[in-house]
Formats: structure tokens, sequence, C-alpha cells
């Protein structure tokens, strides 16, 4: 290696983004020397020089802090480039749990052995993927083959990130069989790029000492808001603009050193993209900042909520005992959380004087009123904003006389604590026990930022698996955030009975458990004020049906949601139909309890095994407040069953991942 070479960010950033790829070169089930990639390509044939370009191979070859001989580095001779690779992975490491500690508990025998095992990636989303020399080696030449296949240096840059999906389900370290590599490459490249900017302050490297940078989650106005004003279609273009203008206004300034880089569908600083966003930023107060303008500039939204998660490190420099050459230690702290809320300055902007009252947003209005073409009152900024969007008629998406059914995923507010969660108990569990090892003894990181930004790629897999079976007229997805997933069906015979079945199925490869809540109700109850406040995470993830007829709420809890369906394959098997159970629930509907099981007494005949199980399902229903609750809730009971009893023939046949 050329101590005095000269290295461009555009190298160093590429270097960053693959600089684990040779650990898909697999020798015997273990990865040997993968940072020399001169090495790798004699092994698999792959030219990486020709591919790549001969600084970057040599800029890999020492990310792990070590010259090709394996020596500490010189580090009087680090060029800024080198300094802020070599960091980018430490730094890393540094969240990782101690493995000495683990050798320990562990044993270092039995470490060794799971180490020469075929590789193994346990994820969020999907099935378990087992990786031998063969397979992944075929896999490693499968991805260079992609970028043989680039006709320009912005495509080229653009694929050296969109290859990266194919790493999403290969392990980057054998102990976390959670975390991919896919996920580290990415956080490498954007604390790449930071750590140059960084660097640059410094005109000796050694007085660099601290680093830190936050995992930022941005979500605007409530789905309340929207939903009141029916700009719910509206909201996906408005995010979107959202989303385009503050990536320019943070990461702008790197496209013309990283050949277009980050550009809408390459971006390594965006790690979920929907209708909220989350990004990696070294400086929360300039996210919240460049956020307030966009905000105050677009006159799109009310307000957006903003939750960091922000990592600190200190970087030490130890000399080596033999040499005088340092060696570089990253040691990281607590990760510290914070939680704001920004505001228009519109919406702050009250007057003392009020003539109207907005319908969309209650703020005062002083003068001249705006109505809409239904003649609600509107404020400016609703108004302007109601101009710019879609937003869905719901008394045609429902029908006249038909009823809507709001399906929404609810996954806990701390997403960095809850994946780390998962990835122990579920995860890290199941490939410990794969090994035969007591699956508690090796933990996920202390901090959970890896496990989060792994966890929202895999969500985001889910969520675009799911929408894209949403195709109907009367059928769309409201919302896509981390926490909270919504859509909207206007209930027929088969909707949406059909989708809730699919997508039960999809929730048991998602590991990360979100809640199901169903409201099913008419186009003009004022949804409005429900839509926060019910879908909300439990903790045993029971699912809960809210149905809002007869002038009533009626809630089917968690076991009560698992009855019914289980009552239905019941009925399936015993071929009752859903004609039967329609009639049935309108006799629930007329009878007392007694009354309605003496009837199920009367069709033994024809209900069979279901009609005893469905007799004492009746038995064990929560009590409501009155008679006409109660039956209002067998009624819907009995409905819900025979909603589901059909099996599916449709397009939710068709699985993806």
């Amino acid at each position: 290696m050329d101590k005095w070479r000269k290295y461009t960010l555009f190298e160093g950033f590429i270097a960053a983004a693959l600089h684990d790829i040779g650990k898909m070169a697999l020798k015997n089930n273990t990865w040997v020397h993968h940072w020399d990639l001169i090495a790798v390509g004699k092994r698999t044939g792959i030219d990486f020089v020709e591919l790549l370009g001969e600084n970057v191979v040599d800029l890999i070859s020492i990310h792990h802090g070590n010259v090709k001989n394996e020596k500490i580095f010189d580090f009087t001779k680090l060029s800024k480039i080198e300094y802020a690779l070599i960091l980018s992975d430490k730094i890393q490491s540094s969240m990782l749990p101690n493995e000495d500690k683990i050798k320990e508990v562990v044993g270092e025998d039995k470490i060794s052995e799971i180490k020469s095992r075929e590789k193994y990636f346990v994820p969020y989303y999907g099935t378990l993927e087992i990786w031998n020399d063969s397979k992944a080696n075929s896999s490693l030449k499968e991805i260079f083959g992609k970028l043989e296949k680039s006709p320009t240096p912005n495509w080229w840059a653009n694929n050296i990130l969109k290859i990266q999906d194919k790493l999403l389900n290969y392990p980057f370290k054998t102990l976390l069989p959670h975390l991919s590599l896919a996920m580290h490459h990415q956080l490498s490249a954007a604390l790449f790029l930071f750590l140059c900017d960084e660097l640059e302050k410094y005109d000796d490297l050694r007085d660099f000492k601290e680093f830190s940078f936050s995992v930022i989650e941005i979500t605007p106005d409530s789905l309340r808001t929207f939903y009141r004003m029916r700009e719910v279609s509206g909201l996906h273009s408005l995010t979107e603009k959202l989303s385009t203008e503050i990536l320019n206004k943070l990461f702008g300034h790197y496209r013309s050193k990283l050949n277009g880089i980050p550009h809408k569908k390459s971006n390594p600083f965006l790690f979920y993209n929907k209708n909220s966003l989350v990004l990696l930023h070294p400086s929360h107060e300039t996210v919240l900042e460049k956020l307030s303008e966009v905000l105050n500039g677009l006159d799109l939204f009310f307000s957006l909520t903003v939750n960091v998660n922000e990592y600190s490190c200190a970087i030490d420099l130890n000399s080596d005992t033999k040499t005088s050459h340092k060696n570089i230690f990253v040691r990281g702290h607590r990760v510290i959380k914070r939680y704001y809320t920004i505001l228009s300055d519109k919406i702050l902007s009250d007057s003392p004087h009020q003539d109207y009252i907005c319908t969309a947003c209650g703020k005062p209005i002083e003068g001249d009123k705006k109505e809409d073409d239904k003649g609600h009152v509107l404020c400016d900024f609703c108004y302007n904003l109601r101009k710019k969007s879609t937003g869905y008629d719901l008394d045609v998406i429902g029908g006249e006389g038909e009823r809507l059914s709001y399906i929404f995923l609810k996954l806990p507010d701390d997403l960095v604590e809850h994946s780390q969660k998962v990835a122990e108990e579920k995860l890290i569990s199941r490939f410990l026990a794969e090994c035969r090892i007591d699956p508690y003894l090796i933990p996920p990181t202390d901090c959970g930022i890896l496990e989060y930004l792994q966890a929202l790629r895999e969500l985001s897999l889910f969520q675009e698996d799911v929408d894209g079976l949403i195709i109907g007229d009367y059928e769309k997805t409201l919302f896509n955030s981390p926490q909270f997933t919504g859509y909207l069906f206007r209930e027929t015979e088969t909707q949406p009975w059909d989708f809730l079945r699919y997508l039960n199925t999809k929730r048991l490869d998602l590991r990360l458990n979100p809640s199901l809540v169903l409201m099913s109700c008419n186009t003009k109850t004022p949804f409005w004020s429900l839509i926060e406040s019910m879908p909300t995470y439990n903790s045993l993830n029971g699912d809960v049906i809210y149905d809002i007829s007869g002038g009533c709420v009626t809630m089917f809890q968690s076991d009560e949601v698992s009855r019914i369906r289980e009552l239905a394959e019941t009925a399936r098997n015993s071929n009752v139909t859903s004609t039967q159970l329609n009639s049935l629930s309108g006799v629930a509907m007329n009878t007392s309890i007694d009354e309605l099981l003496l009837e199920l007494d009367t069709r033994e005949d024809k209900l069979r095994e279901f009609g005893k199980r469905l007799a004492d399902a009746i038995n064990q229903l929560k009590p409501a407040e009155g008679e006409y609750q109660n039956r209002i809730k067998r009624a819907i009971f009995i409905k819900y069953i025979g909603k589901l009893v059909p099996r599916s023939k449709n397009r939710y046949n068709k699985r993806r991942r």
C-alpha cells in the first residue's frame, strides 16, 4: 500500500459502503482475510480492482486499522479519508457486546464451533437464511455482475447502494445473526461522510477526541388531522415533498462529489422513507433548524414530531508497547433520547379576536372566511392545503349506506428498545437454540441503535409487501410509519376479511409483533376523534375489534378476537356457511342469551361441532353495560365469524418474500 496515495471522498465512500463485502467469500464457512479483496478475488474469480478501482480496494484493505502485513498503523501517515473509514467501522464495533466476555460465558471452544458452522441470519421479517460457501460465493458473483453492467458513473454509483438490498439477509457478525451486512455498510457509508466533515476541522487528527450522531425520526401532522380534513390521500404526496425538501437541505451538498448521490432512491442517510422519515445526522440541532425552515416554507403541515436517539463516543489513541504506532479505540456512551414538536409559525400566530373557527384545525379565524366545496369554514392554511391535496371522499369509498373498516397495526413508541428486546428474545435466542446453547447467553447491543436500523429496513419490506396487494378502488393504505400503519376498506362480502387473513399470515413472519386494531363504522362516524386514541400497542400482542353501530361502540378484546378466528376455522371445517351465520346473527340481535343458546341447540344437526363451540364462546364473552349492548355484542361476534369463514381464492394467495 502506498502511504502517500491520494484518495477522493467518492473512493472513500465506496470503500465504506463495501468494506466487508469480502465476508461473502466464505471458505469452510468462515470469512478469511475478508479485507484483502486481491486474495478474495483470486478465490472467487472476481476482479475487484477492475470493478472498484485500485484506490477503493486499497482503502478496504485497511478498514480495521491494519496495514497489509497486519501491523498497527503509523498514525502520522494517515490521511483524513483513511481515518474516517477506520472510525466508521470502529464506532459500530463500540456498540457491539464485548466478545471476550461472551467467550468467558459461552466457552472459547463453543465459540470456535459456532464460527465454523454455516452462517445464520435470523430476520425481523421473513425466513431464516443459512449461508454455506457455495450459496454465499454465488450471491457475491451475482452482485458484482450487476456492477459490470452499469453504463455510466452515476448509474454505477447508484448500483453500489442498490446492491445492498441483496445483503439484507446476510450477517455481518457471526454471533449477532440478526444484524445484516446491508445495514452495517449503509451505516458505515453515512458515518464516513459525517466523519470526513468533522475531520476537516482538525489540522492534527490526534485532537479529534469525541464524535456523536443521531438517529432521527420525523413524522408530520397526526393522521387525525388529515382524516378530519378528508386529506388522507394528499398526505402521501405532501410527505414526499417534505422528504425531498429536508433531504436536499441536509445532504444536497454531497451530490457533486458523489456522482449524484444522495437522491430519492439512493440515500445512505435514510433508513426509512414513507409517511415518516428516519435519517442519520451528526447534529440534531441542525436538523431541527432545517425542519423549521421547511415547515414554514412549504405551508403543507401544521406540525412535525421529532424523536432523537443520540449516540456519542470517545476516541482514544494508545501507544503500542513494541512500536511508536498508535492503537485506535472507540468507547461508546449511553444513548440519549430527546423528543420535540415543531409547530408552523402560522399555527402559532393566533389573534385574540375571532370571528370564526376553522372546521379542520380548530384555529380561530379573524376577518373574512373561506369555505370549501361543502361549505366548511377554513383558515387560510387549511384552505391552501385543501387546494393542494387530492383527498378521499369517504362517502364514495364507503358507498351509500355501506360501512368502512379501518385496520391499524401498532408498534411501541420506543422502537429502539422494542427491536432490541425482540432481538434478544426471538432472534439471537433462536440462533443459539440451533447451536444447542442456552438462548440468553449472547446479548444484543447495549444501545439498540443497530437493532433499530435493521428492524426499520425489514419493517419497510413488510409494509411494501402488504401495500402491493391493496389495489382495489375501495381500499387504501392510509399511513405508513415505524410505529403506526393504517388501511381503509369498504366493507363488502369479501373485504376486508380476505385482506385480514392475508395480513395475519404476513404478521407471523414479522417478529416485531404489531398489535392489530380493526374499527368498523359508517361513513358519518366522527372518526377523527377516535383514530389516535384507540390504536394503542398491546404488549401481549393481542388484537382488538371495535364495531361502532347501533348507537354504541362494541369492543372485542384479544382473547375474543382469537376465538373469532378459531371459530371461523371450525365453521369452515364443519361446512357452516356465512349465510347460516348471518341468519344466526340476526337471531342473536333479537333474543336473550338463554334464547340464543336454545336456538343453537335446535340447529345442532346443521351446525355440528361448531354449534357447541360457539355456545361455549358466547358464554365466555365479556359482558357489556346493558342487555341491548350485550345483544349487539353477541350478534356482531357471530357476524365476524361469518365474515372470516370463506376461503380466499384471489390475489392474496400470491406470497412474496
